[in-house]
């Protein structure tokens, strides 16, 4: 582990965030603004916001031929020794020592760090996570339901789960766009998604936290994922559950999620023909009532060709691949990385 030196001395900011955030807005490739956005976060503070940024220019730009991206990425890589201590420092203080480390969690942190590459994959969708690999779990695209002995109750429950997504949908419920806009890290957008009300949600849960005025409005669905789901928990993080709205015609294109720690599944509760779900090489249709599960990391696309709308419950699960002593391990870090600034 290397320990970051002394904090690097930043050049005087002549470009104003607002300004900073109009440019990148007409061309994301504009490398004073990038610079400019990742200086602005790290002047306040914001280490993490600031990484994106300058992790965004380095990889854009040759530092070789651009004093602009070289800086990037000195100041890129002074952040990542920083994020390193910040994380192996976090874990020893909550008890995991370094030489307690389950082999698979250590070999993930390593190439998470860059210190070591994954094995090489073979086959057209390996998993490609955005955020964190962890190695040697069997590969899944569908996963098999029957392992889960709550499943069976919890498909016992969805017509009344049903119900009262019907009843939210009726009564036009606050549902939001599922990909955001933001200003806080270099963002895209290749698909079409953002802010695009044709994939949207509401969520009972949200980044570890219930909101209290969705779930009222659903308490038979709170309450069967509340008592029946062993949902993964994360501090600031998870659970996590939602309705996933798909409009007619709408197509979420190919993609891959952030974590292999973990599975989505999908309660499909307003499901009319013409309806697909595509992970890796395998394509179905859902089926109001019956629960999938699947590892989003496996490049996925859904579409909607109907001319009615498709509505899941969706929710996330740990794993079963990982022993517990992974599962503590893997979300103390994380929960760690959460409180990263």
């Amino acid at each position: 582990m290397t320990t970051p030196t002394s904090t690097p001395v930043m050049p005087q900011q002549s470009m104003s965030e607002t300004v900073a955030d109009q440019r990148l807005a007409r061309n994301r490739f504009d490398l004073e603004a990038l610079l400019a956005k990742g200086d602005h976060h790290f002047a306040r503070g914001d280490h993490r916001g600031a990484a994106g940024f300058y992790a965004f220019a380095a990889k854009s730009f040759d530092p070789a031929v651009s004093p602009e991206a070289l800086r990037a990425a000195q100041m890129r890589d002074w952040l990542a020794d920083r994020f390193r201590d910040h994380i192996v420092s976090g874990l020893e203080q909550a008890g995991f020592s370094r030489e307690d480390w389950p082999p698979r969690f250590r070999a993930a942190l390593q190439i998470m760090f860059g210190e070591r590459e994954r094995d090489l994959v073979s086959g057209p969708f390996p998993q490609l996570p955005r955020l964190f690999f962890y190695p040697d779990l069997p590969y899944v695209d569908f996963a098999d339901v029957t392992q889960f002995p709550w499943r069976k109750e919890l498909e016992s429950r969805y017509r009344e789960m049903r119900d009262e997504a019907a009843a939210l949908l009726a009564d036009t419920a606050d549902f939001s766009p599922y990909v955001q806009r933001s200003k806080d890290y270099p963002q895209g957008d290749v698909y079409g998604l953002v802010e695009n009300p044709q994939w949207s949600s509401l969520y009972l849960w949200e980044s570890g936290q219930t909101v209290q005025e969705n779930a009222a409005r659903c308490p038979r669905t709170f309450e069967a994922l509340n008592d029946l789901v062993p949902q993964c928990e994360i501090g600031g993080k998870f659970p996590v559950v939602l309705f996933s709205l798909l409009q007619p015609g709408a197509h979420i294109p190919p993609h891959n999620g952030m974590l292999n720690i973990q599975y989505i599944c999908h309660l499909p509760l307003i499901v009319p023909p013409g309806c697909s779900f595509r992970v890796g090489e395998r394509t179905v249709e859902w089926r109001e009532g019956e629960m999938l599960a699947f590892d989003d990391t496996v490049e996925h696309e859904a579409r909607n060709d109907s001319g009615q709308d498709r509505l899941i419950l969706l929710f996330y699960i740990w794993n079963p691949h990982l022993s517990d002593d992974e599962k503590l391990i893997v979300r103390r870090m994380l929960e760690i990385v959460h409180n990263y600034r």
